[in-house]
């Protein structure tokens, strides 16, 4: 754990002060076992890609753990696992080079996996919660519990995640299709973006 740490790196705006502590776990593992054993200060605020937050100017109070370093991606028993970390755009990019479509809105959002699952993300009719097949999740107490879709209580730009640390997300891969007809999807999806904002 780190103390005094300029802040303005870990958002997308580029400001912000000093955290008076920030931990930046290198595995799920070493984010468990720093949470189970009390080994921050309060407050805690976790932080991914920062992509819609600005840190006040001065010191803020507490400790911030940024899950920048927990970006692992694999496939595994037919579902996408990703850890909190990984940036949306790199999903969207692992996927598609497996040919997994209904992905495509999510390249179009700016953040990271942890996140746009707390917040259920989307865009052009599509939401995490009509990708996502469970989460795993750490409380405030060092309990790890997994989450199915449903259990996460999903609903516009919310769910029932805000007072958990998400861990990883397992995606659903119900969907084939020709990378080449996804990309031409998420291209449609962008134009339409620049078009509209």
């Amino acid at each position: 754990m780190e103390q005094n740490i300029n802040l303005s790196q870990y958002s997308r705006f580029g400001v912000g002060g000093e955290a008076e502590y920030l931990f930046m776990p290198s595995s799920v593992e070493e984010l468990i076992n720093f949470v189970k054993n009390k080994k921050y200060v309060e407050p805690i605020n976790v932080v991914g890609a920062g992509s819609n937050i600005l840190f006040e100017d001065g010191l803020i109070k507490g400790t911030i753990i940024s899950t920048k370093k927990l970006n692992k991606i694999e496939l595994k028993d037919g579902f996408i696992c990703a850890e909190c970390g990984v940036l949306n755009s790199k999903l969207f990019n692992f996927v598609k080079n497996n040919n997994f479509g209904g992905f495509e809105f999510l390249g179009c959002i700016p953040g990271s996996i942890g996140g746009s699952c707390r917040m259920n993300a989307g865009c052009y009719g599509r939401e995490m919660k009509d990708i996502i097949y469970d989460v795993e999740v750490l409380d405030f107490d060092g309990n790890v519990k997994t989450y199915t879709s449903n259990e996460c209580g999903f609903s516009y730009r919310n769910s029932l995640l805000n007072d958990l640390i998400v861990l990883s997300v397992k995606f659903k891969t119900d969907f084939i299709e020709d990378k080449v007809v996804i990309g031409e999807n998420f291209k449609k999806m962008i134009d339409e973006k620049i078009k509209s904002q």
